[in-house]
């Protein structure tokens, strides 16, 4: 199987035999500094989220009584580091104890968020299983809607304790499964300061049931981790902060977003950066110390299909790379059938754009994000709330010190123009053949292909041009 290719499968979404390119721009500055380490990224940050909604589960990732095995291949290619669940809007009125036992006793509901019968064939037994066989470490959100702390609670022991430690975790044992699961992350409701939420309530209130649903979870295994919701409102985040901020390990931000435009949509992770920063000044300003995390857990654009989905993707990853310290995780919303990485209907199973670009970022980002500096020729975008000065160029850079390897991440949001990239290594002297995939299409709304282009060479002070609407990787052995 090469880097990026999906052995004998070819998919006929990925037909592009010639990109054109169009003409060059004005020159970027790009100095990306070896010594100037901005943080360690979690690879959290290239997480996904699965929902009850639609065809995510079941017609998805279930099928029947069983997985779907061709989606589940999918997945595993794209080495997903954590998966979150059961919603979204579905977690506000799901009921665990549905979900778990033998599958013909288990009662199908009507569920009120997305106005289905879910059958509850696919529960905490089959999620876990899910996620061992993708490798992929589990993200529980808990029903802080119409649920209770108790019922959160003894989710956790079902989870987390040993056999013949309680009820719950022999009921576990007597489901099939000895060993605890060993659930770390779990979340504190999903999205309930909106009205379309079961259990919509205003912050303090939100934050004092949080409060008592973290320390009950907590007093079954001190050794997870709770999320808190919360949302692009610093007032909202300031009350939750205040009350339950010793009781919490992370707070969550969620954002779509949807434009007719072209170069607004690929300007949205701008707003989101924006979005993330704002709250950590929050978290700052509220709590005193930056120890409370943000899981930036639902992410997308509403319509996320074509070239355009992708360059969106890259431009949030090279984001998260500039905010390592602060943002520990990040979920795309969602993984199949619903604004999806992969599809799966009767025409088979297959990836959509942005699954190519999250193979891109997985299987070729270091450890560690470096501190970039660009000068770009800008646009200006007018769609998220105020202007936002927009780079035509957006670069990010990480190191491996165990391998010795570097990697960069060039991201040419310009619809028509190639872009010359004169880049400086500083604290680098040298000469090494680097590696080079684009992921590229010949229309915006299209299709892609990612290249393996061969082998360039690299030197401490070199050029590169970057094609119109591409995404370039870049990666070199620097030691």
């Amino acid at each position: 199987m090469s880097e990026i290719g999906l052995g004998k499968i070819i998919f006929a979404l990925l037909i592009v035999s010639l990109i054109t390119y169009g003409e060059k721009g004005g020159e970027t500055k790009v100095t990306i500094d070896l010594r100037n380490i901005v943080g360690e990224i979690n690879p959290h940050i290239y997480g996904h989220f699965i929902e009850h909604l639609d065809r995510c589960v079941y017609g998805g990732i279930w099928r029947g009584n069983d997985f779907n095995y061709e989606v589940l291949a999918l997945i595993k290619e794209l080495y997903p580091p954590i998966m979150r669940w059961p919603g979204g809007n579905f977690a506000s009125g799901y009921h665990w104890m549905d979900g778990i036992g033998p599958v013909e006793k288990r009662p199908a509901r009507f569920d009120l968020a997305w106005r289905t019968t879910d059958p509850n064939t696919f529960g905490t037994d089959e999620f876990i299983k899910f996620c061992q066989l993708v490798n992929a470490e589990p993200y529980i959100c808990v029903n802080m809607g119409s649920g209770t702390a108790e019922e959160a609670a003894n989710w956790v022991e079902y989870c987390n304790l040993p056999a013949g430690a309680s009820y719950y975790a022999d009921l576990r044992v007597k489901n099939g499964n000895e060993q605890p699961f060993g659930v770390k992350y779990w979340g504190l409701g999903n999205e309930v300061y909106g009205d379309w939420q079961i259990g919509h309530t205003d912050a303090r209130n939100y934050a004092l049931s949080a409060r008592e649903f973290s320390k009950r979870m907590k007093w079954v295994d001190p050794s997870i981790k709770t999320i808190a919701v919360g949302c692009d409102d610093p007032q909202w985040n300031w009350e939750v902060l205040r009350i339950a901020g010793p009781y919490i390990d992370y707070i969550s931000l969620h954002a779509y977003y949807d434009h007719p435009d072209y170069y607004e949509r690929v300007a949205a992770p701008l707003a989101a950066e924006r979005s993330l920063k704002r709250l950590t000044a929050t978290i700052l300003a509220a709590t005193g110390d930056n120890r409370i995390k943000i899981a930036f857990d639902e992410w997308n654009l509403w319509r996320p299909w074509g070239l355009v989905s992708a360059l969106f993707s890259a431009g949030i990853f090279n984001m998260l790379h500039r905010l390592p310290k602060d943002v520990h995780m990040a979920n795309y919303a969602q993984l199949v059938n619903v604004l999806p990485l992969i599809i799966a209907d009767e025409k088979g199973e297959r990836p959509t754009p942005s699954y190519f670009v999250f193979q891109l970022y997985r299987r070729h980002s270091g450890p560690l994000s470096l501190k970039v500096d660009v000068e770009s020729e800008t646009y200006v975008s007018r769609a998220w709330g105020g202007e936002i000065e927009v780079p035509y160029v957006d670069i990010s850079a990480t190191l491996d010190k165990t391998t010795g390897k570097l990697t960069i991440f060039i991201l040419n949001r310009d619809k028509e123009k190639d872009r010359e990239c004169a880049i400086n290594i500083r604290d680098w002297q040298g000469k090494a053949e680097a590696e080079v995939w684009e992921l590229n299409g010949k229309d915006v709304e299209g299709d892609v292909e990612v290249k393996e282009k061969g082998k360039i060479t690299i030197t401490p002070t070199f050029k590169y041009v970057a094609p119109a609407h591409s995404l370039t990787v870049i990666k070199f052995q620097f030691c």
